[in-house]
């Protein structure tokens, strides 16, 4: 399998456009978004498209107004059956294309368990195997007709509406009045260049395009105050150089056009900050153009760990010494009060402190930092986050954070991709504040990656699919790192480092299970095999506080075996972070799970990392060309001669061969 290496900055076949002046006058404006019903139904006309279970049923009169209705039951003593009550209606949607959907419910004895008690969802299915789904906000129970609605992002999954009481919830909901509407647009445009919002010398700009239909006689075209340049589009980007810009905020106005049809087809508008100048100050952050983080000049691989909290001075050493070089600190705004650890005080959870920016918070704050920075650990930022559409107002820029320690500001946490705007505007407001740390933006589905785009440096992923005894694949995380990938930007991959029990307190903690050290050690290699150049495991507080509460005593077998992942992937940092090309990697399977592999050299010396996604048994001949003796590290491999070597292993595995 070949794998190229992002190229941020030099996109092979693409062509600097000169500073060229074009009359957009002359052509059509076709931007305005168009709204197409794909689903109405009032359940009135019996379709034979729904599928419906023996617990679901269309019954006459029992809608609003006495029209029909659709109606999900499940019987008390049938509590347990949870797929008997769902009905579901495969759907055909565009990859990427947004859509709404509006449905009315009404609910008649319910009896719930856990934490949800009915929902209608949209789920995503490879091979029937359920990859992720999206979820409105919680639907209470209502006697009454209640409206619920839902934006969600099409994928090229099998995808299917799924009416459904939760699992172990009893008694009836009534549905009427379905409809799914898409909300049309020509697609998306938005800058992989520069990163950090900050151009270059020779003013290089470029934009990742974004359509449904192929476009071959489209163009970018780009405006500031004085000048205007366009380029083509090839391989769904354009490059242009406008030359030098002027000093400070430089605002530009983007097009996409079709250059035969003579329409605007897309608008957007994006501000820059040309305001390099000088040494840049300790601890800089740079992304160079193979994707790589730069901390002071020199590579730097981000091998990190969420924390919600940061209480004690011992927190910090352990963290430390268990492998990880960056802390990402979701209570930034907090009281962020990192105390030795011979001091007994009662702890402040409070994600926002009320002297949060005062003279005393920013004091603290900084003694905090001060201690991250001495025990040699970058840290996250989160005080600029955006929570959601709840969000109205940009979060004032803390000049307190720019410090030595910084390594980025995380900005966004699995929010919908129509909170993207005010997370761009929040981008900005960091870009002209601090031009030399990125901003991260995180999504938990694979089809926002390319909305998130829009409004990031470095693209988060965290599919988490250890989740009982019958998780036995990882295919979740490799489909997602190549969404991600498509977006164009850096990928930080967030390994999943805990046990879902901790996570769902109303639920069996004994249903659900660790991720072995095997897996975590598999999610991290495929992760470093599709190109992520960052990681940040979760979670240090799920690990030693959540988990705890469940099952006392387990942070001490778990907790060392989530650090020998962090230390293999710290020992491969030289690999990862090399620029020497490596031998194509050829990969014959024999079995059905998929297998991975590449090469990385470094001074010359080889690292292959192969790895298995599962389900079932994997066999796989790898080809390393030229080489013959390479030792496997973790015993899954073994020689066949003259450079071809046999893989095998079960469900989720891996492997690393070494020179």
């Amino acid at each position: 399998m070949k794998f190229a290496l992002l190229i941020l900055l030099a996109c092979s076949g693409l062509a600097a456009a000169a500073v060229l002046p074009i009359d957009l006058s002359q052509f059509r404006d076709a931007t305005g978004d168009v709204s197409i019903v794909m689903i109405s139904d009032n359940f009135e006309k019996k379709s034979s498209q729904w599928k419906l279970p023996s617990g679901c049923r269309i019954v006459p009169g029992a809608g609003m107004g006495g029209s029909a209705a659709l109606l999900c039951e499940r019987q008390e003593k049938d509590y347990k059956n949870y797929w008997g009550s769902i009905a579901r209606l495969p759907l055909k949607l565009k990859a990427g294309s947004s859509y709404k959907m509006t449905i009315w419910y009404r609910t008649e004895n319910l009896k719930p368990r856990l934490h949800m008690e009915l929902s209608a969802s949209i789920r995503h299915c490879r091979n029937g195997q359920e990859m992720h789904l999206d979820n409105p906000k919680r639907m209470p129970a209502s006697s009454e007709w209640k409206k619920v609605a839902m934006t969600f992002v099409g994928s090229d999954y099998e995808t299917e509406l799924i009416l459904r009481l939760f699992y172990e919830t009893s008694g009836r909901v009534y549905w009427d009045n379905l409809e799914i509407v898409e909300i049309s647009s020509n697609g998306m445009l938005y800058p992989i260049t520069p990163l950090m919002l900050a151009p270059d010398a020779n003013g290089r700009f470029i934009f990742r395009v974004v359509t449904s239909e192929p476009l071959n006689t489209g163009a970018v075209v780009l405006k500031t105050a004085d000048k205007t340049a366009w380029a083509p589009v090839i391989d769904s980007r354009a490059m242009i150089e406008f030359g030098s810009l002027p000093e400070g905020k430089v605002g530009i106005d983007a097009f996409l056009v079709d250059t035969v049809q003579k329409t605007i087809l897309i608008r957007n508008q994006f501000n820059f900050f040309n305001s390099k100048h000088g040494a840049p100050p300790e601890g800089a952050v740079s992304i160079d153009a193979a994707g790589r983080v730069m901390v002071d000049g020199k590579p730097f691989l981000p091998v990190g760990i969420y924390a919600t909290w940061l209480r004690k001075e011992d927190d910090l050493k352990r963290i430390a010494g268990g492998g990880f070089n960056f802390i990402l600190h979701y209570t930034s705004r907090g009281a962020f009060d990192i105390q030795s650890s011979d001091i007994t005080t009662e702890s402040d959870d409070r994600w926002t402190s009320p002297d949060y920016g005062s003279s005393r918070w920013n004091a603290v704050a900084r003694r905090s930092l001060d201690l991250i920075h001495k025990y040699g650990l970058k840290y996250m930022a989160c005080h600029m986050r955006v929570y959601g559409e709840k969000d109205t107002e940009i979060k004032k820029f803390n000049p307190v954070f720019l410090h030595p320690a910084l390594l980025a500001y995380y900005l966004a946490d699995e929010i919908s991709a129509a909170s993207m705007p005010l997370v761009r505007r929040s981008r900005e407001t960091i870009a002209g504040n601090d031009l030399y740390h990125p901003v991260i933006a995180l999504t938990d589905k694979p089809q926002h990656c390319l909305y998130y785009g829009q409004a990031a440096d470095v693209i988060g992923i965290d599919p988490y699919p250890i989740m009982d005894k019958g998780s036995d694949s990882i295919l979740t995380v490799r489909d997602f790192l190549i969404s991600a990938n498509a977006v164009g930007l850096p990928v930080m991959y967030v390994p999943q480092a805990f046990n879902w029990g901790a996570h769902k307190p109303k639920e069996n903690y004994s249903y659900f299970r660790y991720p072995t050290e095997t897996e975590m050690r598999s999610m991290v290699l495929l992760g470093a095999i599709y190109g992520a150049k960052w990681f940040c495991f979760y979670s240090y507080t799920t690990i030693m506080e959540r988990q705890e509460k469940f099952d006392p005593g387990s942070s001490r077998v778990f907790w060392p075996r989530v650090c020998a992942v962090a230390k293999l992937l710290r020992g491969l940092e030289p690999w990862l972070l090399s620029l020497e090309k490596a031998p194509d990697v050829a990969i014959a399977s024999k079995a059905s799970s998929i297998v991975d592999a590449r090469a990385f050299s470094s001074d010359g010396k080889l690292r292959v990392l192969v790895t298995a996604c599962g389900p079932g048994k994997a066999e796989a001949v790898i080809t390393v060309p030229g080489k013959t003796n390479l030792k496997s590290r973790f015993g899954n491999i073994r020689p066949l001669g003259g450079g071809k070597y046999l893989f095998c292993g079960d469900d989720i595995c891996s492997d690393i061969l070494m020179e």
